[in-house]
């Protein structure tokens, strides 16, 4: 099967000779991410008990300093009979299956995405803004249908069925299990025929393997000619940023009718009662995601899609992690949270503006760069070489002005800030609304420092240059 390296799925043609193919498909991972088998095997337990955890009917126990333990942790049997429930499967599947047919079905721009060391690429349906603002209609029209009894499919399965609390820990735990038999599907279909594997991925370790992601572009073809879905990037955004958006929106949704906000409207009046810093968090939040799948082309040059491979990190990550801890602001602020001072909601709200603005500006004026070096909003700032130089090697520059002389990865501290005003809004009543900005934090002095020496390696002494130029990785001044 696949005896040839024949590009799939309407790639351009492989340029590498036949005596390199072995390795250029078949990379082999050298230098093992997260600690290798032993960190990658701690960060999998800690992966699955801390979105159980924060899902866990108990949850705003935690840390749980009364002593009393949540049955996940003393009596699991107990919890998996609670939290194993039909609905807890279907509903991440058909969100899954609902996110794949509009994908499938709807407009879409057709892009190619960066040059892969086979040396083709592979094409991108782009249509992730639609796809995501069609699941929203489709969810607010379910609830419609549900709080009307307009259909018997889910009784009571609503977006206020979502607000209550143990059911978010339904879909949670089938979700997670509906990780766990992905991954172990993708990792076996690793080795049917010729597949490209990612470097990272590829250790000869099934635990770390597993974890990582062996194929770095596992593509499934649908049948009747339907077309292509390239797993990890269809997941990247998709099905788990709009289902995060669902849980954010539905606590939200319960304190709205709480208030009598949404019957106050339709009569042109304004509810007591109704708590600014909920709105906040949910606009903002709301502008994120949107935001993120508006301009989804962006990811194809990220090192998940260009490096890693589709394992459990990802597939847990995209899945469970993001829907399910990201939304655990507003889930705290309606079911436990006490009104905040004006000043503070406002402040806390100052620091998300702010954050938007340093993380899509910088972010739009790279790609800008990235388009057209010479085009006037970029022309004027600093590169490495300098434009009076001739280029690298590879004929391109490095970026080293404007947003890009403040810090090497200065988007990164702009979106670190506006994750952390969503947390701020909560005030300083309980810890788990924090986990987004310290978890958050970790993730992206990590991924720094990866970026870092995959640049290091690719442009050499032009790097070492803009590094020079640049001292601080991230927050100007400081690191």
């Amino acid at each position: 099967m696949r005896r040839r390296a024949v590009p799939r799925d309407g790639a351009a043609p492989v340029k590498a000779s036949q005596s390199a193919e072995v390795d250029v498909w078949a990379p082999v991972t050298t230098e093992p991410e997260f600690g290798g088998v032993i960190g990658t095997a701690f960060l999998t337990v800690m992966i699955v008990l801390v979105v159980l955890l924060v899902t866990h009917k108990d949850w705003l126990s935690f840390p749980f300093l009364d002593g009393k333990l949540p049955d996940l942790l003393v009596d699991p049997v107990a919890y998996v009979r609670r939290a194993a429930t039909p609905v807890g499967f279907g509903l991440p599947v058909a969100w899954w299956v609902m996110h794949a047919v509009l994908h499938i079905i709807l407009p879409a721009e057709q892009v190619l995405g960066a040059e892969l060391a086979t040396g083709h690429r592979l094409p991108y349906r782009i249509n992730g803004f639609s796809c995501v603002v069609a699941s929203l209609a489709i969810a607010a029209a379910w609830h419609v249908c549900a709080i009307n009894s307009w259909y018997d499919l889910t009784p009571g399965v609503s977006l206020h069925w979502l607000a209550e609390p143990g059911s978010v820990e339904q879909l949670a735990f089938g979700t997670l299990v509906l990780c766990v038999i992905k991954s172990t599907w993708l990792y076996a279909a690793s080795f049917q025929g010729r597949r490209l594997l990612a470097a990272p991925g590829n250790s000869g370790s099934p635990s770390y393997d597993w974890f990582m992601g062996r194929e770095l572009n596992p593509r499934v073809r649908l049948p009747l000619g339907l077309g292509v879905i390239d797993l990890k990037f269809f997941n990247e955004l998709r099905p788990g940023m709009s289902a995060w958006l669902v849980l954010a929106l539905a606590p939200v949704l319960k304190h709205l009718d709480a208030t009598g906000a949404l019957q106050a409207a339709a009569e042109g009046r304004v509810a007591d009662g109704v708590r600014p810093e909920i709105l906040a968090v949910a606009a903002m939040q709301l502008v994120y995601v949107l935001d993120s799948v508006l301009f989804e082309r962006a990811i194809l040059t990220t090192i998940d899609i260009i490096m890693d491979g589709f394992g459990f990190m990802l597939c847990a990550g995209d899945l469970a992690w993001v829907p399910f801890t990201f939304s655990l602001q507003t889930r705290f602020m309606v079911q436990a949270g006490t009104p905040l001072p004006a000043w503070q909601w406002a402040a806390a709200l100052a620091v998300g503006t702010a954050g938007y603005l340093v993380f899509r500006l910088s972010n739009l004026q790279k790609d800008q760069f990235k388009r057209d070096m010479d085009a006037p909003a970029v022309a004027g700032l600093a590169t490495i070489p300098p434009r009076d130089e001739p280029p690298r090697a590879n004929g391109g520059r490095l970026l080293a002005g404007g947003w890009w002389a403040a810090s090497r990865h200065i988007n990164y501290l702009g979106d670190w800030l506006l994750g952390l005003s969503w947390c701020l809004l909560t005030g300083f009543q309980h810890p788990v609304p924090y986990l987004y900005a310290a978890y958050f934090a970790v993730l992206l002095v990590h991924r720094e420092r990866r970026d870092d020496h995959k640049c290091a390696a690719k442009y050499g002494e032009h790097w070492a240059a803009y590094c020079r130029a640049v001292p601080c990785h991230i927050v100007p001044g400081l690191y």
